[in-house]
């Protein structure tokens, strides 16, 4: 079966999302041993239940490295069944991961491990359109 556009759109943004999120992130380690980096690796913690599940976040990932080559983001976690007992626990870790997945029915329970991304956040900026009517 072929990608839909509506996968790769998806793709792209989730991409861009990883990028956003890794750029906020204050953890992890740098190879040159300084502050927040773009050489940064990043953790994640998420379900990988199958072999499936770890395809398809390598391939977010992937993604995200082609908009930026030093990006490096590392994931781990449970399967999905065991996941949301365990992720409360690794995320008051002392080496807590940066981004975590969630469903948006379960967000309001982890909201007190989160922080707000407002601040990192720029909406798209507007553009007059590049054709006009005559």
């Amino acid at each position: 079966m072929r990608p839909t556009i509506s996968k790769y759109l998806a793709l792209g943004a989730t991409a861009s999302a990883f990028a956003l999120l890794a750029g906020a992130c204050g953890s992890g380690s740098t190879s040159s041993g300084g502050g927040a980096s773009s050489d940064q690796v990043h953790q994640m913690y998420t379900w990988v239940s199958t072999d499936n599940d770890r395809a398809q976040w390598q391939s977010f990932v992937d993604a995200a490295k082609e908009k930026d080559p030093n990006f490096t983001l590392t994931f781990d976690g449970p399967a999905f069944n065991d996941y949301w007992t365990k992720v409360k626990t690794r995320m008051v870790a002392s080496d807590a991961p940066c981004i975590l997945t969630t469903q948006a029915a379960r967000a309001q329970e982890l909201s007190g491990l989160l922080e707000p991304l407002d601040s990192t956040w720029k909406p798209p900026v507007s553009r007059p359109p590049t054709t006009t009517l005559r």
